[in-house]
């Protein structure tokens, strides 16, 4: 019975997302001409709304740690990926950004025109060398424009409970740019998992930790730095408590 309610509940969810996405979609389109700053302000109606739609539909809040640690200037966020979550959560709490994307999310229909009208840097992962180039050079423009800039290193979503490998594009850019890096870890996966249709009730912690300057060192050094901080932080949020995913899989099993 539980699963059947949490099942009709996420296709309420996603009826009014698509709805509210197709909305600020073509209202993109309709302010393109216009300046960036339009733009985005756009976007972070959207985001606002789907973090409300988000909580008030299915049940999922959230709690912050380490927000002083935010600093005033651009930085580069480098955090673990687990679902869409974090990704709407970034756009509504940090100031105006860009992010790293795979070139294939442009092929949604009014997502991906949104997203691109904004500018991100989209690469294509198949070519390694070329879009590390890529991603220093347009992340060195949007660092001086003042923009964020959004970077998950694993390269795809995780399992709850798990942190991938980091590539080391995020410290390579910060290196070049003599830009901070600014750690977070969150365990929203196990609210909304990826790929899968239901969410779950709870409340994802995300924690923001010490800013990491890049200095002197090697890229591989401060990815290091960055992957033990963010391994170390999320398994320590994520064994706080034992979320609704992880006792409906216990049941199931």
């Amino acid at each position: 019975m539980r699963k059947a309610i949490l099942t009709i509940r996420a296709l309420i969810f996603n009826i009014g997302l698509g709805v509210m996405t197709f909305i600020i979609g073509v209202i993109s389109l309709l302010v393109w001409p216009l300046s960036l700053k339009t733009r985005y302000s756009v976007l972070i109606q959207w985001a606002t709304w789907v973090m409300v739609w988000t909580r008030w539909m299915c049940g999922i809040r959230y709690e912050v740690e380490g927000a002083e640690n935010i600093p005033e200037g651009p930085a580069i966020v480098v955090s673990n990926h687990q679902s869409s979550w974090e990704v709407i959560f970034f756009q509504y709490f940090l100031p105006p950004q860009t992010w790293v994307v795979k070139r294939e999310l442009f092929r949604i229909p009014f997502f991906g025109w949104s997203m691109k009208s904004l500018h991100p840097i989209a690469i294509d992962r198949s070519k390694r060398v070329s879009a590390l180039d890529q991603l220093i050079k347009q992340g060195k423009w949007h660092l001086e424009q003042g923009r964020w800039i959004i970077i998950f290193p694993e390269g795809t979503r995780s399992r709850p409970g798990q942190v991938r490998k980091f590539s080391s594009g995020a410290a390579a850019l910060a290196k070049a740019a003599g830009a901070p890096l600014l750690p977070v870890a969150h365990n929203a996966g196990h609210c909304w998992p990826a790929r899968q249709l239901i969410k779950y009730p709870g409340t994802v912690k995300v924690k923001f930790g010490p800013v990491i300057h890049p200095g002197e060192r090697p890229a591989r050094v401060i990815n290091r730095e960055l992957q033990d901080w963010i391994h170390r932080a999320f398994h320590e949020l994520d064994g706080r408590e034992k979320p609704v995913a992880a006792l409906a899989e216990e049941k199931a099993a």
